[in-house]
C-alpha cells in the first residue's frame, strides 16, 4: 500500500493501480472479500476507466450476492466502453447486466434503466428495429415511462406505421387522463 501511495505521488498511477490489484487479489485468495472489494475500489478511484479492475470487482460482488453494487458497476463499465467508442462491447456489457437485473432490488428498476441505455445505443446506430424492441420491453415493464412511449411513437412513424404510433399516443394520453395528469396531456400534444 505504501508503495502504491509513493507511486501515486510520483505520478505513476498505472503502476500504483497494479500494486493495489495485487493486494486485492491476495485478499480474495485469503477469503477476505470485504478488504478485496475495498482495495479494488481504491484502484478504481485512481483509474476509473480501468475495465479489468472493474470487471474483477463486479465478479466479486456477484459471487457475494451484492447484486445492486454489481449492477451499478456494470453500468459504469458499459459507459466506459461507450465513451471509448466501443459500442459493441458496451452493448455486450448492458446485455450481461440485463440478465442479472431481475436479481436486483425491484425499486431501482434496473431492467428499465438498462433497456433505456440499450435503446439509446440502437438509436445512435440507426438500428431502429432493435430500438423498437428495447422500448417495447420498457413499455411492458413500465407503462408510465413517457420517454419510452414518445420514442416508440417516433420510431413507429419512421417505420411508416402511423396507426401504431397514434395508438401509442392514445394509450399514453389515456393513462394520463386516468391518473389526473391533464397538464402532461397538453404538453405532449403540443
Amino acid at each position: 500500500r505504501q508503495m502504491a501511495q509513493v507511486l501515486v505521488a510520483m505520478g505513476k498511477v498505472d503502476e500504483a493501480v497494479s500494486k493495489l490489484v495485487v493486494i486485492a487479489d491476495t485478499y480474495q485468495m485469503r477469503g477476505n472479500a470485504r478488504s478485496s472489494m475495498s482495495t479494488y475500489q481504491q484502484a478504481l478511484k485512481l483509474a476509473p476507466m480501468d475495465t479489468g479492475v472493474r470487471t474483477k470487482l463486479i465478479d466479486l460482488y456477484i459471487s457475494h450476492g451484492e447484486i445492486d453494487h454489481a449492477l451499478d458497476h456494470y453500468l459504469i463499465l458499459a459507459d466506459s466502453y461507450y465513451h471509448l467508442a466501443q459500442m459493441d462491447r458496451a452493448c455486450a456489457v448492458f446485455q450481461e447486466a440485463l440478465r442479472l437485473a431481475p436479481r436486483g432490488t425491484p425499486e431501482k428498476k434496473w431492467q428499465v434503466r438498462i433497456l433505456h441505455k440499450i435503446g439509446d445505443i440502437d438509436m445512435q446506430r440507426v438500428d431502429w428495429k432493435r430500438a423498437i424492441e428495447a422500448y417495447e420491453r420498457i413499455r411492458a415493464l413500465a407503462p408510465e415511462d413517457e420517454r419510452a412511449r414518445l420514442t416508440l411513437m417516433d420510431l413507429y412513424y419512421r417505420f411508416n406505421r402511423p396507426e401504431v404510433a397514434i395508438a401509442e399516443l392514445d394509450s399514453l394520453l389515456e393513462a394520463y387522463s386516468e391518473s389526473g395528469k391533464t397538464q402532461r396531456i397538453f404538453a405532449i400534444l403540443e
